[in-house]
């Protein structure tokens, strides 16, 4: 690969700068390019084509990013696409075309291919005809640079970290003639002054450095940068005249640091004096806007923090990691950070919210704390953050010196509502401020003008995590205030989520509800423990429905179960919600495959909620605790599900009556109760209608997913794969990614029986493509076990035995004994597709008893036998095959699993054939060949077996009869 330096594509760009024709340059053949030259609109100058690259490349992420492309796409692709004019523009470190623009990795700009590959060619030849070229003459500096002193740009003595895209955006501002005010707005602490020098010093601007902290009035603006230009006025003339006159022939760029306190009058004045000097730009830096017109805003936030806390990042791979280690190892006299910190680093930056300076105060603590013990004094104590540099400003020199400034700038509303924002979790809209805190759009506006009120995705508000901790003081400094706001709050939002109970239940609105809730989940979680902690049990109550749904919906299970357990933690005194929040645990774990705990908790739940003699809660816990089959603690599904139904018939609950029946027909299905197939079909299909009636479409697919499963254990392969393709559509429909995973799952399954592997293949490793994205650890295992089963059937057993091995991995980490047991199985298939008759073996026994410590009647528990059977008969002992058969007759039969009865049938058939009984083989396998429940393979093979063989008698064999003589 092709390395080209930062000097290399500098003359790159220039060329192209400087073509006579903007189409003449190879980055003319980048279709978006191609696409704007046809239409015209650039004036065909050297500053026209400058500002067209980058309106044309920003123009570019935009139209090649791929439809559903993730929410963090167009930040990764704005880094990948802007490296050619971000190395023109900065001293970064040689990178690779390819690799910057990332094409052939991430397939993201894979259209644009061949035309980079051209200008990679152009970038080559440029740099051999450069040995031999004449250096071009040296600029001539413009006239008006030369009546300007030297920069007096500060040189920092810390390397610069991060900031790409700002640094890319600047120089963009700074390269289009229509842009001369440019504000860098953030909060104190963000580093607003570091990058305003950065960016200076990589522009080709003559730039001059004014320190605005310490004038009192913006009457001494005019002066302040009359004396970094060395330009000395007139005492006995007003000032601004005579820097409108000096400057309006020049071109340079002024830095106009910490302007906050000015921007009430000396906003205008700036204003001005770019009207006056029209080849002059501003580069401000403030904590609230200058609100001009002509003012472009960069707002400033964190530095980047990874979005989930975990041990295995290391510093350098996000910038506020990088700053934190390159400050941590100045302050340890170059001693480097260990693996074993990373997982505190991590910690440290998101609990700063990435702030620079929040980082490197973190820091100057290094010398005498670990990283451990960084992190624990920061959440323990805002005051932690401060330092005794000398070379430190006094109001950078602590975090609360900082936010201090900020403060007194705030009238007394702006800082009341403040302060009440602090009740917040995470983000909020404009509604809840104004409900809970008071905050009407004009003081919103304001504080986010302010940088003290981050505008979020969506509309949404937020606050930086360390100033929310200011304001959370001073909220908590007045107590009655405090507690009204809790109040407030906590009453506002489980009301938030207690009214979308029905919407969440029924209905076309499902999705974006769930979206709703999900964007309040922590505000919502914070009430709910303010509703235990002051004993408003009527309020979280309401919300019990919505809790489990809206966690169940969004495929929150974990993070359903972890707030149920801390609420449980605190609601001891108060019994019935104990219950209540007990019993949802316990669903939960059910869910997750903790079915032992599940257990233990269900009937300390039930029995909390039955001495309570409450109607509604104890429905609820009765009905998720139906397929939980507690027998021995003398609670019979049978009786759980009579007493919720009864409930919900008598209220009149559609959504209840519909859930009793899907969870008693998964208890069937668990049990493997025999001749219960008409009860579950009937059940189903009454589910299926009030769902459909209410327009519950997530219900609706889930019910279709099980009459795909009940028809494909009866051999009806059509019918399944009919309530599969319509589960599969609802499912995409809604966005819910594990629910299309399913479906896919029960394709690629009717599929493979029929004999259409790699059609089944297709649809396995589009639900393993899901599943992984979403890190649902057993789903993905069991979907493995499903590739390798199809590849196994293609004969690519090294493949599939490595899909084997790793879904054998998960199950065993994650404490999934069916999954195991499955994994076990298939691999004891690859064995003996080698011959390793005994290995094949002892992987079956081991995978039977696994599954009969599950379910006696498992399906697992039946494929096992056979397998065991199979092998034994390999191996020539023909009686004890048999025996082994024979089992999985009995219990396939007695599960109703037509299926796996062809399946043992064809084997009993094999042994009655090497035993010599032609007559009683010949019958069984026209069985086989034709039932409809047969999979395709054994089909085949009793077909190839059944070829020559008369049947005796004069009618075809029944199912019944075959059976009635085995069984």
């Amino acid at each position: 690969m092709d390395v080209f330096s930062r000097k290399q594509l500098r003359e790159a760009l220039k060329a192209w700068h400087s073509s006579p024709k903007l189409g003449q340059h190879p980055l003319a053949e980048l279709p978006v390019v191609h696409v704007r030259r046809q239409q015209g609109g650039y004036a065909d100058t050297a500053a026209g084509r400058g500002i067209a690259l980058r309106q044309l490349l920003q123009e570019a992420i935009e139209q090649i990013k791929p439809a559903g492309a993730q929410p963090d796409f167009s930040q990764r692709a704005w880094r990948h696409y802007y490296i050619l004019h971000e190395q023109y523009l900065h001293d970064q470190r040689a990178q690779t075309l390819q690799e910057a623009l990332a094409i052939s990795e991430s397939g993201y700009f894979v259209d644009q291919r061949e035309a980079l590959d051209r200008l990679a060619d152009w970038l080559r030849k440029q740099n051999e005809t450069a040995v031999t070229s004449p250096p071009p003459p040296a600029p001539t500096i413009p006239l008006t640079a030369a009546h300007l002193p030297p920069s007096n740009l500060p040189h920092p003595l810390t390397p610069f970290v991060g900031r790409t895209a700002e640094r890319a955006q600047i120089a963009y501002y700074l390269a289009d003639p229509t842009c001369r005010l440019i504000s860098i707005v953030g909060a104190g602490g963000m580093g607003k002054t570091r990058l305003a020098i950065q960016a200076a010093q990589e522009s080709d601007w003559p730039a001059y450095f004014i320190a605005l902290d310490t004038l009192e009035t913006a009457d001494l603006l005019i002066p302040t940068i009359a004396q970094a230009l060395q330009f000395s006025l007139d005492s006995q003339q007003p000032a601004a005249p005579q820097m409108h006159h000096f400057l309006s022939g020049k071109q340079l760029l002024l830095v106009l640091d910490n302007f906050e306190h000015l921007t009430r009058t000396g906003a205008g004045l700036m204003s001005d004096l770019l009207t006056h000097a029209p080849q002059v730009k501003l580069l401000v830096t403030s904590r609230e806007r200058l609100q001009v017109r002509g003012e472009w805003v960069i707002a400033l936030h964190g530095l980047d923090v990874p979005a989930t806390l975990t041990a295995d990042i290391s510093p350098h791979q996000f910038s506020a990691g990088l700053l934190f280690q390159q400050a941590w190892e100045r302050v340890r006299a170059g001693e480097a950070i260990g693996t074993a910190d990373w997982g505190h680093i991590a910690t440290i930056c998101q609990l700063v919210g990435g702030m620079p300076l929040g980082l490197e105060l973190a820091a100057s603590w290094g010398s005498v704390l670990s990283c451990a013990e960084i992190s624990a004094e920061i959440q323990a104590n805002l005051d932690f953050l401060a330092t005794t540099y000398a070379d430190v400003p006094e109001r950078h020199r602590s975090l609360r010196a900082v936010f201090h400034y900020s403060w007194v700038l705030l009238s007394a509303e702006e800082q009341a509502v403040f302060r009440r924002l602090a009740v917040f979790r995470g983000s909020f809209d404009r509604h809840a401020a104004q409900a809970v805190a008071g905050a009407n759009l004009a003081v919103l506006h304001a504080l986010s003008g302010k940088s003290l009120l981050r505008v979020a995705e969506g509309g949404r508000y937020a606050i930086h995590p360390l100033l929310r901790q200011y304001a959370h003081e001073k909220l908590q400094a007045t107590a009655d205030e405090w507690a009204r706001v809790q109040e407030e709050h906590g009453r506002y939002y489980t009301q938030f989520v207690a009214s979308r109970t029905a919407s969440l239940k029924q209905g076309g609105r499902q999705r974006e509800v769930v979206q709703a809730v999900e964007a309040e989940v922590e505000n919502f979680r914070a009430a709910c423990r303010w509703a235990i902690e002051k004993g408003q049990a009527g309020l979280l109550l309401e919300t019990a429905e919505a809790l489990y749904l809206f966690f169940t919906m969004s495929n929150r299970i974990q993070e359903g179960h972890d707030t149920a357990a801390l609420l449980a933690e605190i609601a001891a005194e108060q019994p019935l919600v104990l219950g209540v929040v007990l019993g949802l645990q316990a669903r939960f774990l059910q869910l997750l495959g903790d079915n032992g705990r599940a257990h233990a908790l269900f009937p300390r739940s039930l029995a909390i909620l039955e001495a309570s003699g409450r109607g509604h809660p104890l429905a609820l816990i009765s009905m998720l605790a139906i397929e939980s089959n507690l027998g021995q603690e003398g609670m019979r599904p049978a009786q759980l599900y009579g007493h919720s139904l009864a409930f919900f018939e008598q209220t009149a609950d559609s959504w209840g009556i519909a859930s009793c029946h899907m969870r008693f027909v998964t208890h069937l299905r668990q049990i493997g109760a025999p001749d219960t197939y008409g009860q579950q079909k009937t059940l189903l299909q009454q589910c299926l209608a009030i769902r459909q009636q209410i327009g519950d479409q997530r219900g609706v697919a889930s019910t279709l997913n099980y009459l795909c499963d009940l028809a494909y254990e009866r051999g009806d392969y059509e019918e399944a794969r009919q309530h599969a393709e319509r589960s599969l559509a609802l499912h995409r429909a809604l966005g819910e990614a594990k629910g299309t995973a399913h479906s896919l799952n029960h394709l690629g399954q009717v599929a493979g029986t029929l004999g259409q592997y790699e059609e089944a293949r297709a649809y396995y490793r589009e639900s393993l493509a899901i599943l992984r994205q979403y890190g649902h650890a057993r789903e993905v295992a069991i979907c493995l076990d499903c590739v390798g089963y199809v590849t196994y059937l293609l004969e690519e057993y090294d493949t599939a035995e490595t899909h084997y091995r790793e879904s054998l991995h998960i199950s065993r980490e994650v404490g999934d004994v069916h999954g195991e047991a499955w994994s076990l199985h298939n691999l004891g298939d690859i064995a003996r597709a080698h011959g390793r008759y005994e290995s094949a073996k002892h992987l079956y026994t081991e995978s039977l008893a696994l599954h009969k410590s599950l379910d006696p009647l498992s399906w697992g528990g039946i494929v096992a036998l056979d397998k065991l059977g199979r092998v034994t008969l390999a191996n020539g002992d023909v009686a004890e095959a048999e025996g082994y058969f024979g089992q999985a007759l009995r219990m396939a039969t007695a599960a109703n699993r037509y299926r796996e009865v062809m399946d043992a049938l064809l084997h009993l058939a094999e042994v009655a054939l090497q035993r010599g009984d032609g007559e009683k083989a010949a019958e069984w396998l026209a069985v086989v060949v034709a039932h409809p429940a047969t999979a395709k393979q054994t089909r085949d093979r009793a077909a190839d077996y059944g070829a020559g063989l008369a049947v005796g008698g004069e009618t075809r064999p029944s199912l019944e009869n075959v059976l009635a003589q085995l069984l």
